[in-house]
């Protein structure tokens, strides 16, 4: 019965989609982030890294729901350089994220600036434990933040700036632990 019962979910989730002119942005970027706490992003730096992910576009009219998931690769210690695609030390998230997405202003050559206001939970895949100290020296398996970004989005070519204001603490027992992060990417639609 439960099996039958997620077939006939799958089946209408997709004919939904197909219904509803549904499309998927693949995206990948650079990402700087940083902790509230000075202890773990001391003033000048940033934890500075990549991500990749996909969100796919349900309804494309004016306003859209964004369903995704995205691959942050971050320096886990801060650092005042600015390598982002080869870090010294180890921190991998994964993320779903879910909301809304607005075409605020559309012109007729393909061309339309947009906005999105998102809810997104990262996991914290992999990171090197052995380069945490005490009291930071263990890190929550997720973490939550709320996302609001706006882009441009000419004849399927994206490009996106996001903000990500962290909501949950990302050390164990640790206050005020909550990490931001800035996300600029390129991306296609199809």
């Amino acid at each position: 019965m439960k099996h039958l019962l997620v077939l006939i979910l799958s089946i209408v989730c997709v004919q939904f989609s197909f219904s509803q002119n549904a499309g998927m942005r693949a995206y990948g970027g650079i990402t700087k982030m940083s902790n509230r706490v000075a202890a773990i992003t001391p003033a000048g730096t940033s934890h500075n890294g990549y991500h990749i992910g996909v969100d796919g576009r349900l309804n494309s009219g004016g306003m859209f729901f964004v369903v995704g998931v995205k691959f942050t690769s971050v320096d886990l210690i801060a650092a005042k350089e600015s390598a982002y695609f080869s870090s010294e030390t180890t921190h991998y998230i994964f993320g779903g994220r879910v909301g809304l997405g607005w075409h605020l202003l559309r012109f007729n050559n393909g061309f339309s600036i947009r906005g999105k206001a998102l809810a997104q939970l990262d996991s914290n895949l992999k990171y090197d434990n052995d380069e945490l100290s005490v009291p930071y020296d263990s890190m929550v398996d997720a973490a939550a933040s709320a996302v609001v970004g706006l882009g441009l989005e000419f004849k399927g070519i994206t490009i996106d700036v996001e903000y990500e204001y962290g909501l949950v603490n990302v050390y164990s027992q640790q206050k005020d632990t909550k990490s931001d992060a800035i996300n600029v990417s390129l991306g296609f639609f199809f």
